[in-house]
């Protein structure tokens, strides 16, 4: 049977830019079939705002996303948590999302820790 790994509690320092900003988004999710090569244009977009939409619904304001460039026209996503909660609820979402190839239904708020 296959099992999505547990991406969302293991550290990667991917952020670019100071180590202060690395350190204030440890979590990281790597997403590298998020990318328009995999999905298609639209199927991509409605995908990424989605997934950026959940980020701010799992995270708040405490998340990035950063491009990977894997090879030419092939542009993967890590996405980047404060703290591993919103991390691994962001993780199974973005999962369901790919493999969905659309948006898929946030829970209802009160859901939410």
């Amino acid at each position: 049977m296959w099992a999505m790994p547990n991406t969302a509690l293991r550290s990667i320092p991917a952020v670019r830019g100071s180590d202060d900003s690395r350190s204030a988004f440890p979590y990281a999710v790597p997403l590298r079939h998020l990318s328009a090569a995999d999905l298609g244009a639209d199927r991509f977009q409605r995908a990424f705002d989605a997934c950026c939409a959940a980020a701010t619904r799992f995270g708040g304001p405490d998340w990035t996303a950063e491009a990977v460039h894997a090879a030419p026209g092939r542009t993967g996503y890590v996405f980047h948590f404060a703290r591993p909660l919103p991390s691994l609820r962001f993780s199974a979402y973005a999962a369901a999302v790919l493999a969905a190839g659309r948006p898929v239904a946030l829970p209802a708020d009160d859901a939410a820790p």
